[in-house]
């Protein structure tokens, strides 16, 4: 069976683009038994809720996990926003499939039509930008730019949601929802689009 992402990552970028959180986190070391779970993953259960992360995919700080605890919001912090809204990513293609590197295409071509964001592949490091990895240890990422490189993992396996629908994402939605756009937009300054 070809290994497939588990859908179009729109909403993972989105996550690692939007947010304004601050981030100097690092991936926390998964548990055996999660990581024995990831290796032996069933038809019901879902790589980005096993790996150890917080919410199962987010790499958070102290500073980012006591935003949380103290349910403050820290979007609004512009020294956490991409510089004049360009994204550059990269693509670890060892880790994947050429499948599952049109998958994560897609899911950036969908996340700039919704945006103001726009999103810039790089084939050599740059000074600050999201790494698409594919590593065996569930999925998450870093939260909000970092001026540096930061890792997008996306675990690898044989389960997949292909979505019928191109505008599909990963979650409860087939997109990113107004409020999400709206959001996404006027923090980047470009209300008229979405």
């Amino acid at each position: 069976m070809v290994r497939a992402l588990v859908g179009v990552c729109a909403l993972a970028l989105a996550a690692v683009a939007v947010s304004a959180l601050p981030t100097a986190g690092r991936a926390a070391a998964n548990t055996a038994a999660n990581v024995d779970r990831l290796a032996h993953l069933g038809p019901e259960d879902l790589a980005e809720e096993w790996s150890g992360q917080f919410e199962g995919d987010m790499v958070l700080d102290e500073e980012q996990l006591d935003i949380v605890r103290n349910k403050r919001n820290g979007l609004i912090a512009q020294t956490r926003h991409w510089p004049n809204g360009i994204v550059y990513y990269y693509i670890n293609e060892a880790d994947f499939t050429p499948e599952q590197v049109q998958h994560v295409e897609l899911g950036v071509r969908l996340l700039q039509t919704q945006s103001c964001l726009r999103f810039v592949r790089v084939e050599s490091d740059a000074a600050a930008y999201i790494r698409v990895i594919g590593s065996d240890s569930g999925c998450y990422s870093s939260v909000g730019f970092t001026g540096r490189a930061q890792n997008l993992n996306l675990q690898p396996y044989p389960r997949t949601i292909v979505p019928k629908d191109p505008t599909a994402t990963i979650g409860q939605r087939v997109g990113m929802s107004e409020k999400d756009i709206s959001k996404l937009n006027w923090m980047y300054g470009c209300l008229l689009k979405g």
